[in-house]
């Protein structure tokens, strides 16, 4: 290793003799940049990835190459104890830059020497890197931004058994500034006096463009100076899904009249405007006649007590049956086929009864109800399975009148 670093200091050496007579022209700017540093170490580094800054001054030896002096520093977290390892170092790069214009492919070669303080033990390395990057100028300034990726193969045997020459992948990314040379030249303004195009009825649209060119104050319109909401529901016509909404009606987010009981009528033509969850309806909103199946009235175990979820569902059911007086219901209790069919009789009977004593308490007539146990005996679904037996238990409501 001795001989490596000696041949390394002669680079050092030899670059930094060529760096001392150029001078920058006055076309030739020397720069600055200030780079975020990013370190993916050598697989045989006891260490973790890297973070760090990098810094250097350019000094143009002509038009498409530079000399960079290049210093960084970094941090990375050894994998072994998660305590950390500090790395600082200079460096001399040629950097050639392979297109003029706004954007700058660049390439990258160089050597250097760095501090590898790691595990408390510092020691000074050679390191030779090579890499691409780009310069992307700032319109109008002294700015640009500068990113390059760098394969640094790096000369120290104190740091593993396994190997005493390391590749590290780094990716610096930052700002780069002119110091001296030429500036950007400074943008041309022209001045031009505007007319304000003549718009007759205030929409926003000029006459010359106007389709519409009388659109009352304060009406929203489109970019032809048309109103966009033909129908006056205050939905724009781009999101009105109904639109032929007659003057004055309720609308929805969509533009479409408001269903508050979800039934498919429009509130405005709706009669009966309560109407429950899973009921047909007529034209008019009112329920016809119909036997309607809700597996959501459940019962606690073997029991006929109505469960909390199913005394909110009757109380839907019993808006409904106060707001269409002329109803006459028939409520039927329904079991699986599992147990004595004589139990399950009795049980449906119970709970069918259960059922219309709850809605004669939300204020219903019991002359409009009737209560029947069907136990078994009609199942809507086999009950050789879990799912087919819990669709058979069920309380069916069948409007017999109205």
């Amino acid at each position: 290793m001795s001989k490596t670093k000696a041949l390394f200091a002669s680079l050092l050496a030899a670059a930094a003799t060529v760096a001392v007579p150029a001078q920058a022209g006055e076309s030739d700017p020397v720069y600055g940049a200030l780079m975020g540093k990013y370190v993916y170490p050598d697989a045989a580094r006891d260490a973790r990835f890297g973070l760090g800054v990098n810094m250097l001054v350019g000094i143009p030896l002509s038009d498409r190459i530079n000399l960079e002096i290049n210093g960084f520093s970094f941090g990375a977290e050894r994998e072994s104890d998660a305590e950390h390892d500090f790395y600082h170092g200079v460096g001399l790069d040629l950097a050639w830059e392979l297109s003029g214009g706004s954007f700058q492919p660049l390439l990258l070669v160089g050597a250097g020497a760095s501090v590898e303080d790691v595990q408390g033990s510092a020691n000074t390395v050679p390191y030779a890197n090579f890499g691409t990057g780009f310069i992307w100028a700032l319109s109008a300034t002294n700015l640009a931004l500068r990113g390059d990726m760098r394969y640094a193969t790096v000369f120290n045997d104190a740091v593993s058994n396994e190997s005493d020459l390391f590749g590290d992948l780094q990716f610096n990314f930052g700002l780069q500034f002119l110091w001296s040379g030429a500036q950007p030249p400074a943008p041309v303004v022209q001045v031009t006096q505007a007319v304000a195009p003549v718009d007759s009825d205030g929409d926003l649209v000029p006459d010359a463009s106007d389709a519409c060119p009388n659109t009352p104050p304060n009406t929203a319109v489109d970019v032809r100076g048309c109103t966009l909401d033909a129908d006056g529901d205050g939905v724009l016509d781009a999101y009105d899904r109904c639109p032929n909404t007659p003057a004055g009606a309720k609308v929805d987010v969509s533009g479409c009249p408001a269903d508050a009981d979800g039934d498919g009528v429009a509130n405005g033509l709706d009669q009966c405007p309560d109407t429950a969850p899973g009921f047909k309806v007529d034209p008019t909103g009112c329920v016809v006649q119909q036997t309607v199946s809700l597996h959501s009235v459940g019962f606690e175990v073997n029991s006929s007590v109505l469960t909390v979820n199913a005394r909110r569902i009757l109380t839907e059911v019993a808006k409904t049956l106060r707001g269409q007086s002329g109803l006459q219901v028939e409520v039927g209790g329904h079991t699986d086929a599992q147990g004595p069919a004589e139990y399950n009789l009795m049980l449906s009977k119970k709970r069918a009864a259960s059922v219309v004593q709850f809605l004669v308490e939300q204020g219903i007539a019991s002359q409009r109800l009737k209560s029947e146990g069907y136990g078994e005996f009609y199942p809507v679904a086999t009950n050789d399975t879990a799912a087919g037996r819990e669709r058979n238990r069920r309380v069916e409501f069948k409007v017999v009148g109205r």
